[in-house]
């Protein structure tokens, strides 16, 4: 036996199944055809021409292209650093610029959370008015 709430005596009432998992306002979606269409003449189609292909960075048996640029070039390089097994941490790898930035994060962590405590402090402590 399924039960449902009524709300007009405010009270428990048996109910059908169908009801009873289909409390007011949640009844299944209503599909209908969507009557929005775009139409302009003033829209003019063009063709889209494809643009010519980067010359591959390596010539043995296709893997994909590979672009030459020197952004590029420095992407790998950097890919090269991190993928190296040397026992490091990723902030370490660069030396002293990544470690610089590394404890300047931390600092400013260390920093926020001394200003949290002391308006903590400020707020559960206020100072008496004479």
């Amino acid at each position: 036996m399924f039960y449902k709430f009524n709300s007009l005596r405010g009270k428990i009432a048996p109910s059908s199944q169908e009801a009873a998992y289909s409390p007011q306002g949640l009844n299944r979606l209503k599909k209908f055809d969507s009557t929005l269409t775009f139409e302009s003449k003033s829209v003019i189609t063009t063709r889209v021409v494809p643009e010519p292909v980067t010359e591959a960075a390596y010539s043995g048996p296709a893997l994909g292209l590979v672009p030459k640029t020197s952004t590029y070039k420095g992407v790998m390089e950097l890919q090269r650093l991190f993928l190296k097994e040397d026992g490091l941490l990723v902030w370490q790898k660069r030396g002293i610029r990544d470690r610089s930035m590394y404890i300047f994060s931390i600092g400013l962590c260390v920093a926020g959370l001394a200003l949290c405590g002391k308006t903590l402090f400020t707020m559960s402590f206020p100072r008496k008015i004479d």
